[in-house]
Protein backbone atom coordinates (compact mmCIF):
# COMPACT_ATOMS: atom_id res chain seq x y z
CA UNK A 1 0.00 0.00 0.00
CA UNK A 2 1.13 3.69 -0.75
CA UNK A 3 0.19 4.88 2.92
CA UNK A 4 3.09 2.69 4.32
CA UNK A 5 5.93 4.08 1.53
CA UNK A 6 8.38 7.15 2.38
CA UNK A 7 8.35 6.27 6.35
CA UNK A 8 11.54 4.98 7.89
CA UNK A 9 11.18 2.04 9.50
CA UNK A 10 13.80 1.42 12.49
CA UNK A 11 13.13 -2.11 13.37
CA UNK A 12 13.31 -2.52 9.74
CA UNK A 13 16.96 -0.94 9.33
CA UNK A 14 18.14 -2.47 12.37
CA UNK A 15 17.77 -5.82 11.40
CA UNK A 16 19.43 -5.12 8.12
CA UNK A 17 23.32 -5.52 8.87
CA UNK A 18 23.98 -3.99 5.49
CA UNK A 19 21.26 -0.81 5.91
CA UNK A 20 22.81 -0.25 9.72
CA UNK A 21 26.20 0.04 8.90
CA UNK A 22 25.40 2.13 6.04
CA UNK A 23 23.42 4.21 8.14
CA UNK A 24 26.11 4.06 11.47
CA UNK A 25 28.54 5.17 9.08
CA UNK A 26 26.45 8.18 7.62
CA UNK A 27 25.99 9.26 11.03
CA UNK A 28 29.06 9.40 12.02
CA UNK A 29 30.01 11.37 9.17
CA UNK A 30 27.33 13.81 10.01
CA UNK A 31 28.52 13.25 13.39
CA UNK A 32 32.27 14.65 12.60
CA UNK A 33 30.66 18.16 10.69
CA UNK A 34 28.42 19.22 13.31
CA UNK A 35 31.02 18.70 15.99
CA UNK A 36 33.56 20.86 13.53
CA UNK A 37 30.42 23.49 13.38
CA UNK A 38 29.95 23.56 16.94
CA UNK A 39 34.05 24.35 17.12
CA UNK A 40 33.12 27.15 14.81
CA UNK A 41 30.20 28.47 16.06
CA UNK A 42 30.20 27.92 20.04
CA UNK A 43 27.24 29.56 20.48
CA UNK A 44 24.89 28.19 18.05
CA UNK A 45 21.93 26.60 19.10
CA UNK A 46 21.13 25.05 15.95
CA UNK A 47 24.12 23.33 15.85
CA UNK A 48 23.89 21.45 19.54
CA UNK A 49 19.96 20.58 18.52
CA UNK A 50 21.48 18.94 15.48
CA UNK A 51 24.40 17.37 17.48
CA UNK A 52 21.84 16.22 19.65
CA UNK A 53 19.37 14.88 17.07
CA UNK A 54 22.26 13.03 15.13
CA UNK A 55 23.48 11.01 18.21
CA UNK A 56 19.92 10.43 19.17
CA UNK A 57 19.52 8.56 16.19
CA UNK A 58 22.93 6.87 16.48
CA UNK A 59 21.96 5.68 19.48
CA UNK A 60 19.05 3.70 18.22
CA UNK A 61 21.56 1.17 16.17
CA UNK A 62 23.39 0.19 20.03
CA UNK A 63 22.57 -1.40 23.00
CA UNK A 64 23.47 -1.52 26.78
CA UNK A 65 25.60 0.62 27.64
CA UNK A 66 27.17 2.10 24.49
CA UNK A 67 23.33 3.44 23.65
CA UNK A 68 23.52 4.89 27.09
CA UNK A 69 26.29 6.50 27.01
CA UNK A 70 25.47 8.00 23.63
CA UNK A 71 22.26 9.42 24.94
CA UNK A 72 24.08 11.11 27.92
CA UNK A 73 26.29 12.64 25.17
CA UNK A 74 22.76 13.31 23.51
CA UNK A 75 20.94 14.91 26.11
CA UNK A 76 24.32 17.43 27.36
CA UNK A 77 23.84 18.49 23.72
CA UNK A 78 20.58 19.03 23.40
CA UNK A 79 20.69 20.50 26.87
CA UNK A 80 23.40 22.67 25.67
CA UNK A 81 21.16 23.58 22.87
CA UNK A 82 18.33 25.39 25.46
CA UNK A 83 20.78 26.90 27.64
CA UNK A 84 21.76 29.38 24.60
CA UNK A 85 17.60 29.60 23.47
CA UNK A 86 15.72 28.14 26.49
CA UNK A 87 12.55 28.57 24.50
CA UNK A 88 13.34 26.43 21.16
CA UNK A 89 10.39 23.57 20.94
CA UNK A 90 12.64 21.41 18.78
CA UNK A 91 15.51 20.31 20.82
CA UNK A 92 12.83 20.29 24.09
CA UNK A 93 10.94 17.61 21.71
CA UNK A 94 13.90 15.49 20.75
CA UNK A 95 15.15 15.96 24.66
CA UNK A 96 12.11 13.93 25.36
CA UNK A 97 12.48 11.38 23.27
CA UNK A 98 16.29 11.06 24.65
CA UNK A 99 15.16 10.75 28.10
CA UNK A 100 12.40 8.30 27.15
CA UNK A 101 14.97 6.67 25.97
CA UNK A 102 17.34 6.35 28.37
CA UNK A 103 14.93 5.67 30.73
CA UNK A 104 13.76 2.28 29.08
CA UNK A 105 17.52 1.38 28.57
CA UNK A 106 17.94 1.84 32.58
CA UNK A 107 17.80 -1.66 34.88
CA UNK A 108 17.56 0.33 37.99
CA UNK A 109 14.21 1.97 38.63
CA UNK A 110 15.80 4.52 40.68
CA UNK A 111 18.38 6.06 37.47
CA UNK A 112 15.25 5.40 35.28
CA UNK A 113 12.76 7.45 36.95
CA UNK A 114 15.70 10.37 37.70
Amino acid sequence: SAAGQGTMDMNYLQQDPRVAREMISLLERQLVEIRTAAEANPNDYNVYAKWGELLLELSMFKNGDEATQILSQCINKLEKSLSIFPDNPHPMIVLASALNARAFLQHDTQVALS
